[in-house]
């Protein structure tokens, strides 16, 4: 959907509104808002929700979300016919590593330990490719799909995060929904 779509489609559900009418928004308007994001006076947090990648997403990030999204499911198919194919059903273990590495895909985990234990997984990962396919291939379920997942993730914070400084209507909307976090620097 187009920007002036939705923003058509915003002023007939909120009206228009502008940022120096809402008390609630900690800017006085609108172009504060956008100089003091370009001068990096200000940090804007995202809380992920895949719909706001197809309501704001073109068709090809739209795409490339859905799959990215739905890599566990792939990966865990994948592993249950390599363990068919193989006779290899020690693969299946990697089943609950897939869902794993989608749970610890949270930002919040991702910024601590999680992203040591990605690049060390992968590095292992690597190493086991040519040593023991069982246990890359229990890696990577892990690895490939917090991967995937973590780029989801970062994928719905640029899509909103670019249709914020492209529309007033659209960065209230958002605002007033507590999707943005917004904290000075």
């Amino acid at each position: 959907m187009s920007l002036e779509a939705i923003e058509t489609e915003l002023k007939a559900k909120i009206g228009d509104q502008s940022v120096s009418e809402i008390d609630e928004i900690p800017f006085n308007n609108y172009e504060e808002f956008l100089e003091l994001h370009k001068s990096n006076q200000i940090k804007i947090g995202v809380q992920y929700d895949g719909d706001l990648v197809t309501y704001f997403g073109s068709k090809g990030e739209v795409i490339m979300h859905t799959i990215l999204v739905c890599s566990p499911l792939f990966i865990s198919l994948a592993l249950v016919v390599l363990a068919i194919f193989t006779s290899n059903y020690l693969i299946l273990c990697g089943i609950p590593l897939t869902l794993l590495g989608f749970i610890l895909s949270s930002p919040f985990f991702m910024k601590g330990i999680g992203s040591a234990i990605t690049f060390w997984g992968f590095i292992a990962f690597v190493y086991f490719c040519f040593k023991n396919l069982t246990i890359a291939n229990l890696i990577g379920s892990y690895i490939f799909s917090n991967f995937f997942t973590t780029v989801a993730r970062e994928q719905c914070r640029m899509i909103v995060h670019e249709t914020i400084l492209k529309s007033e209507l659209v960065f209230i909307w958002i605002y007033m929904r507590g999707i943005i976090n917004i904290q000075r620097i």
